[in-house]
């Protein structure tokens, strides 16, 4: 379909750029367009976050990247549940999520003090 034929000749001349293009390419220059911007949204948030995600991935920690992005959403800091979480899976204790640290780092705790005390009290027994 050819845009010239639905635009009037009397449309301002600022619009005539698009009086030769046909609806489909436009459709594709905005689709190649929104997928850019989504692809270099995702592209900081993993290079942001990579250092942690990889540790995380090696230890068998069970945050994911978008996990990360969505704490930084909640104002959370990754780095420090990220590393508390590492240390309770190298503690091998199992009954702390991820999402249990949040939930104390957003009510003012001291996560890295806890996961101390946690590990603490698992080695004496």
């Amino acid at each position: 379909m050819n845009l010239s034929s639905i635009i009037p000749p009397s449309f301002p001349a600022g619009l005539a750029l698009f009086q030769d293009a046909d609806a489909t390419g436009i459709l594709k220059t905005g689709a190649i367009v929104v997928l850019g911007i989504f692809l270099l949204v995702f592209l900081f948030v993993l290079l942001k976050y990579a250092n942690l995600y990889l540790r995380s991935v090696l230890t068998k920690a069970g945050i994911g990247i978008f996990d990360m992005f969505a704490m930084s959403l909640r104002k959370v800091d990754p780095t420090i549940i990220v590393n508390a979480r590492v240390m309770l899976v190298q503690a091998r204790i199992e009954g702390v999520d991820h999402t249990d640290l949040e939930a104390h780092y957003l009510a003012g705790g001291h996560v890295q003090r806890v996961v101390q005390a946690i590990i603490s009290a698992n080695r004496a027994g």
